[in-house]
C-alpha cells in the first residue's frame, strides 16, 4: 500500500497512476506493479508486484497529471535463497530445499524487506 500526503490536490483514480520498480544497477530493467485500488478518502494506493530477477530495486509513483510523486531508495530487495541440501551424499539425484526467506512489509510505507537465512555447512 502507498500512502500519499492527505493533501494530494487531485481525486484518485487507479488509472492514473503507474508504479515501477527499476533495478539500482541496471536502469534498463523496469518491473512495473499493477494498481490494484485506490482509497481517496485515505489517499492510499494498493499495489501488486508480479516479481522479477534477483536484485534491488527503486520504486517510483507517478500521477498522469501532478508527475512524479514519490522515489523510495532501494526499498526492494528480490532473491530466493538456497538454505539447504538434502541427502548431502549417497545420490546423484539431490534433493534441493529452496525456501523463500521471510517477508516484513511495512504497510504505511510500502516497505518490502527480505531477511535471508544463514548456509548450514
Amino acid at each position: 500500500m502507498v500512502q500519499l500526503d492527505t493533501s494530494f490536490p487531485y481525486t484518485l483514480n487507479r488509472d492514473d497512476f503507474t508504479v515501477n520498480a527499476t533495478d539500482e544497477n541496471d536502469s534498463t530493467y523496469v518491473r512495473f506493479l499493477k494498481v490494484n485500488a485506490v482509497d481517496d478518502s485515505a489517499k492510499t494506493l494498493t499495489v501488486k508486484f508480479g516479481g522479477a530477477e534477483s536484485s534491488n530495486f527503486i520504486l517510483s509513483v507517478r500521477h498522469n497529471t501532478y508527475g512524479l510523486l514519490k522515489a523510495y531508495e532501494r526499498i526492494l530487495d528480490v532473491g530466493g535463497y538456497v538454505t539447504g541440501i538434502s541427502p548431502v551424499s549417497g545420490s546423484i539425484y539431490m534433493e534441493l530445499s529452496l525456501l523463500l526467506p521471510d517477508v516484513t512489509l511495512e504497510m504505511s510505507t510500502l516497505i518490502i524487506q527480505f531477511k535471508s537465512l544463514p548456509m548450514e555447512e
